[in-house]
């Protein structure tokens, strides 16, 4: 899949960092945040990697935990 077709799909990400080997590969990274509701809410970051606008694999980033405070049961 192509850089412009990840983002035709899942938007613009929040953060990119490129950056060209001595090959003169370009590597990218795409950086999107979620926000998901798992008894509480947690935000999850997923890094897509790219290797000259192509995309080649995913890593999860930090999951961080939005509300320490309070906890909602659903029953």
């Amino acid at each position: 899949m192509t850089k412009d077709r990840v983002i035709a799909l899942y938007c613009k990400p929040y953060k990119e960092i490129p950056s060209i080997d001595s090959n003169k590969t370009l590597h990218e990274r795409l950086y999107y945040k979620e926000i998901l509701f798992l008894g509480r809410w947690h935000e999850v970051n997923s890094i897509l990697h790219l290797e000259n606008t192509v995309f080649k694999s995913l890593e999860q980033g930090e999951e961080q935990l939005l509300d320490k405070a309070h906890q909602v049961i659903v029953r």
